[in-house]
């Protein structure tokens, strides 16, 4: 399978807010609990990754195989203070 890897564009975030939700679901089950995992609604979070999308920070870019967004990533500047 080949994959691309862009920048995101506004009309990805309702894949990446899905994409959030279930990772969350499986990779926190039995950390966090299950009824806030089930309650997770993808379309809440997609509002959130336009507006980082749209601002350009954090940086997020996305990974695409057959034309369909199947991951993705996100990264800025260190927010710890004192941190250079």
């Amino acid at each position: 399978m080949i994959m691309n890897v862009r920048a995101a564009l506004q009309d990805d975030a309702p894949a990446i807010a899905g994409i959030r939700v279930l990772t969350w679901q499986h990779a926190f089950r039995d950390i966090i609990p299950q009824p806030y995992l089930d309650a997770m609604d993808a379309s809440e979070n997609e509002a959130v990754w336009g507006g980082a999308i749209s601002q350009g920070m954090p940086r997020v870019l996305v990974a695409e195989a057959a034309g369909k967004v199947v991951g993705f990533s996100c990264f800025g500047r260190c927010r710890d203070e004192g941190a250079s």
